[in-house]
């Protein structure tokens, strides 16, 4: 039996956007990564979840703190105020075809304007925050796929852990730069995503 979350705290799907290429984390100021397979594409789906649903859990928090026990270069999470995206978590589909966990998270660098750096592929996105969302406050959350060139979103859903699947809208994203580099200084967060505009310092690492 699946037990899923409240309908306040469920996944948000707000748009797309199809690119030719991505920044990955932490080399987005070196070059952007381009498809495998010939002429291939990105799908890029923006969505909003909860903070309290993406703040780490707590068997997430101790296997860090043990990782940081045994490699001083690792981040330190924070019980609290930590977000851990992790790609499985996110299953995409289409009519018949057979589920797709997303192959890349990624959230906003420093501003929409500046562009959006996801992790490498596969690769969980752990992001400390020194001033804590609250629980209700929504995050946004980027989650790309390689597609082929004819792709369609038409009938398109994702899925956030066991809810329910939402439908993919038909709206493009009309500006969407792949990424600069990201700096770990000051974030700007704009209303729709906490209720109030918040700065905070923020720093990332690999997650688990």
């Amino acid at each position: 039996m699946r037990v899923h979350a409240p309908a306040e705290s469920r996944l948000k799907v707000l748009g797309y956007a199809f690119v030719d290429e991505i920044a990955t984390w932490p080399n987005s100021d070196t070059g952007r990564h381009k498809p495998q397979k010939e002429g291939a594409k990105f799908l890029v789906i923006a969505a909003s979840l909860p903070f309290g649903r993406m703040r780490i859990k707590e068997a997430e928090y101790q296997l860090k703190l043990e990782r940081k026990k045994k490699d001083s270069d690792e981040t330190e999470p924070l019980k609290f105020s930590t977000a851990l995206i992790a790609p499985g978590s996110f299953a995409l589909r289409s009519g018949a075809a057979q589920n797709r966990t997303a192959e890349y998270v990624g959230r906003m660098a420093m501003s929409e304007s500046q562009g959006f750096d996801f992790m490498k592929k596969g690769v969980t996105l752990v992001e400390n925050m020194t001033l804590t969302p609250h629980f209700d406050d929504r995050e946004h959350v980027y989650l790309a796929w390689e597609v082929p060139a004819d792709f369609s979103v038409h009938g398109l859903q994702l899925r956030f852990e066991n809810d329910e699947y939402v439908g993919v809208p038909d709206l493009a994203l009309s500006v969407f730069v792949p990424g600069k580099p990201h700096s770990p200084g000051v974030r700007t967060f704009r209303a729709e995503e906490g209720g109030s505009r918040l700065r905070m310092q923020t720093t990332r690492s690999p997650g688990p």
